[in-house]
């Protein structure tokens, strides 16, 4: 099977619109400039045309374009960035590329086909199915699993987030002076009789107060880390804030006693020229001064830059964040039925969950049926009733719904990560 009959449905549209400009494609009619209003059908077809018009010619020309050289160009671009990928296997390359969300489908296999021929000419077939049923585009060819692509992509976002350690959270307490503060809070946590009572406490506290709290309870709910981290980069730009404003009061009282003790020296030698040793005592406390007022402009460069890691910091978490979302895409053909998620879900999900009433609602009253093309995600904890889900299990076995059932929120973003990714 030629390429042209299955690598364009690979291409978005900026995809489609990059081939175009680089292999000179237009439309009759229509500036090239035009063509980015054009529908994705049409750009398609414009690309398929132009695949089929190059099987069998020899050279590249308008509306024509020679697979092989096709390949060729565009390897060449991404390997001038990529050079590292010349020397790597063809199992390695698979690997690399099937963890790099940065190169779009046609430019990885542009690079199996320039760097394995061979290889790519064994697996054409597979790439063929892979692209008419929608799969990724080294599906059944790579080692991986769709349980290894996940779990990769969850620990690759976990390692791009280097969270601070205990010890450098109470090393930053240390720092700001509240040491005994810190040691009160952990001993009032330690006297609470349960984790509800701790959890609620520590929830009534103060900004900072909190912050210590929680410090204290990461030990045992380790996916507290991201919301730790974030009261921790706001307290450091709140006392940032405090000390800069700080420190520039203090230059500008300096600032004020210098312009005053000059004006009282211009005075007295004015007055009194004899007084030799006064003004000896005067020009050295004026020095003094200006020497402190160097000294603070010093920390509120410092204090500044500090301030500038902070904002970064920030930058950095959220960005980090939406990465998570862009992952954990929105889909309106899902339905999650739970009677107890916690928060994180419902703003992952917020649209998407239901009670386990209006499940057993939809199905009393006939009505679920106009629900069987969504895909259900079913929290088997909500059916305490082991005859209720069993039931439920049957009359969705017998009518062919498509669901999925799960016991924690991993396991629930892992089956929604595989499904529509």
């Amino acid at each position: 099977m030629h390429e042209s009959e299955w690598l364009p449905w690979l291409l978005t549209k900026a995809d489609m619109l990059r081939i175009c400009n680089d292999f000179n494609l237009s439309v009759d009619g229509f500036r090239k400039s035009s063509l980015s209003k054009r529908s994705d059908e049409l750009l398609r077809s414009l690309i398929t045309d132009a695949m089929k018009k190059g099987i069998g010619a020899k050279r590249s020309g308008r509306g024509k374009i020679l697979v092989p050289t096709f390949y060729t160009q565009t390897s060449e671009r991404i390997l001038k960035e990529y050079s590292q990928f010349r020397s790597l296997s063809f199992e390695e390359l698979i690997s690399e590329l099937e963890m790099d969300y940065n190169l779009r489908p046609y430019e990885k296999l542009s690079l199996i086909y320039e760097l394995h021929k061979m290889k790519y000419a064994e697996n054409i077939e597979k790439f063929s199915t892979n692209a008419r049923e929608k799969n990724e585009v080294f599906y059944g060819i790579s080692t991986f699993t769709d349980e290894d692509i996940v779990e990769k992509a969850i620990h690759q976002l976990q390692n791009e987030n280097k969270y601070p350690t205990i010890e450098e959270y109470i090393e930053f307490f240390n720092n700001c002076g509240e040491q005994e503060h810190w040691e009160k809070i952990i001993g009032a946590l330690q006297e609470k009789k349960s984790e509800r009572i701790k959890f609620t406490w520590a929830m009534g506290l103060t900004q900072t107060e909190r912050l210590m709290a929680l410090v204290g309870l990461l030990p045992g709910y380790i996916h507290l880390e991201p919301m730790v981290y974030l009261l921790y980069t706001k307290e450091k730009e709140m006392r940032s804030m405090e000390i800069l404003e700080q420190t520039m009061q203090e230059v500008a009282t300096a600032s004020e006693t210098e312009q005053q003790l000059t004006t009282k020296l211009d005075q007295m030698r004015k007055d009194n020229e004899g007084l030799t040793l006064e003004l000896i005592k005067m020009k050295n406390e004026v020095s003094r001064l200006n020497g402190k007022v160097v000294d603070y402009e010093n920390i509120i460069k410092e204090k500044e830059e500090i301030f500038r890691e902070v904002k970064t910091m920030g930058t950095k978490s959220e960005n980090i964040n939406s990465l998570f979302f862009e992952l954990i895409p929105t889909s309106s053909d899902a339905i999650i039925v739970t009677d107890r998620a916690d928060t994180r879900i419902k703003e992952l999900f917020s649209n998407s969950i239901y009670p386990k009433r209006f499940l057993i609602r939809e199905k009393k009253n006939g009505t679920i049926i106009n629900l069987k093309s969504k895909v259900w995600f079913i929290d088997r904890s909500t059916f305490s009733n082991t005859r209720e889900w069993v039931e439920i299990k049957n009359y969705f076995n017998q009518n062919g719904f498509q669901y999925d059932e799960y016991s924690d929120y991993i396991q629930l973003i892992k089956q929604y990560i595989s499904l529509y990714n």
